[in-house]
């Protein structure tokens, strides 16, 4: 997963004008702290960041800070949130978008960077494209590690026994 996120941003941000409103970091940092420990989570979203970090040509530390807490919380809200239905994971995707854009801005201002113009709009934006792919790739992640069971078939096959 993280080949495949650091292979498509930068190849995307090159390509696609549009791209940079994806954080296909964030997602995957949060889908790997969801389905496993925070200490994975942490690493995971620390490794991805820096990758960004790279990419964009920032301060390499930035996204990886917080990347690294996306991956933390998302391993903590595991515990308390049952996210089955595709909104709420669109509201928690969302939420930590948002916790993310400004964890890197405000770090960013700390370091004496300017504040660019129109952050809010490109923070909503970011919120609605990366919760929408982040929806589809949670979907993705638990068809493939979670496939559905037919349990019709189990029976019949007991049946016949």
């Amino acid at each position: 997963m993280l080949a495949i996120a650091t292979v498509f941003e930068s190849v995307a941000i090159n390509y696609i004008p549009n791209a940079s409103y994806l954080d296909l970091p964030l997602v995957f940092a949060l889908c790997i702290g969801w389905h496993s420990t925070p200490v994975r989570g942490v690493v995971c979203g620390t490794i991805l960041g820096w990758f960004q970090d790279a990419v964009f040509g920032m301060f390499l530390g930035l996204n990886g800070s917080s990347k690294a807490l996306i991956g933390f919380v998302g391993a903590h809200l595991n515990k308390w949130l049952v996210l089955e239905h595709s909104f709420a994971r669109f509201l928690m995707i969302g939420a930590l978008s948002l916790l993310d854009s400004v964890v890197v801005t405000s770090i960013a201002v700390i370091l004496n960077q300017p504040l660019f113009p129109g952050f809010w709009i490109q923070a909503l934006i970011k919120i609605l494209v990366t919760g929408v792919i982040g929806v589809i790739v949670f979907q993705a992640y638990n068809r493939i590690k979670f496939p559905r069971k037919d349990f019709r078939r189990v029976e019949e096959s007991r049946l016949s026994l």
